[in-house]
């Protein structure tokens, strides 16, 4: 539920603030909420995790829309290879965490996970200030495209 409310909220926002803004934001505010939920108790704790998720799942698709727009001709191929390419990096990092965890305990491991969408903001800055292009119309599943020359 809370990703869901992130991602609508998230990709409302990119329309208006812009897309590198909103995936940069994400990265950089959900760190402090990440650090409130190990680092409080109770009730405070849920709602950094709350806050935490929200924010950081805000951004999902964002970057998925982001790669659409960038390849607009193989949108589906775009969205794919970026959804895959975060799921399968993901899996690999758990492994090297989860010995991490093994060899000097489960909260020093934890807090280190909080700066990787610290990572993931600083590799943002790099992304293009790219919007779709008012006059390109994209086929639509089932749906020829029309080029009027």
């Amino acid at each position: 539920m809370i990703s869901v409310l992130g991602g609508m909220v998230g990709g409302a926002l990119s329309d208006g603030w812009g897309r590198k803004r909103i995936i940069a934001g994400s990265g950089l505010l959900c760190v402090p909420f990440l650090y409130g939920v190990l680092h409080t108790e109770g009730l405070l704790a849920l709602v950094c995790l709350a806050l935490g998720a929200g924010t950081l799942s805000g951004a999902n698709s964002v970057v998925i829309a982001m790669a659409q727009e960038l390849v607009p001709s193989r949108a589906g191929t775009a969205s794919s290879l970026v959804m895959g390419l975060g799921w399968g990096v993901a899996g690999i990092v758990l492994m090297g965490f989860g010995s991490l965890a093994e060899v000097i305990g489960v909260p020093r491991t934890l807090d280190l996970t909080m700066t990787v969408p610290l990572l993931a903001f600083g590799l943002s800055l790099w992304l293009p200030h790219h919007g779709a292009l008012p006059h390109a119309r994209v086929a639509r599943v089932g749906e020829f495209a029309l080029h009027e020359e």
